[in-house]
């Protein structure tokens, strides 16, 4: 009861393919996976990849950053105990960072649009 539905439908716009080969970015750090970051499923939690990514840039750096979009794609599972390489490249219109594992497999890869 007084539960109200709309028609009106999200303006979802297509995902853009973030290239996950990091070989020429540059490493600005590494991220030991502790127990905080497991959720139930045994494996690292999605919204610990991100704090972690946004977790190796300063505040300063952030809030002169002015992040308009983000977009995140979770590729390969990580497990307590696993080292991630943490990367980023520029572009013109934002940055991409990602966390590898020790083989430069991508776990995570994602793209920070800026204004």
């Amino acid at each position: 009861d007084g539960t109200v539905f709309s028609d009106k439908k999200a303006d979802v716009e297509p995902f853009e393919k973030i290239p996950d080969d990091f070989s020429a970015a540059d490493v600005i750090g590494t991220y030991r996976i502790s127990s905080s970051d497991i959720d139930l499923g045994r494996h690292m939690n999605n919204a610990a990849y991100v704090r972690a990514l946004l977790g190796a840039v300063s505040c300063r750096e952030l809030e002169t950053l002015n992040i308009t979009d983000a977009e995140v794609v979770f590729k390969h599972p990580c497990y307590e105990g696993d080292m991630l390489s943490i990367c980023r490249r520029s572009f013109d219109t934002g940055f991409d960072m990602a966390m590898l594992l020790p083989d430069g497999t991508a776990a995570v890869v994602a793209r920070f649009k800026t204004k």
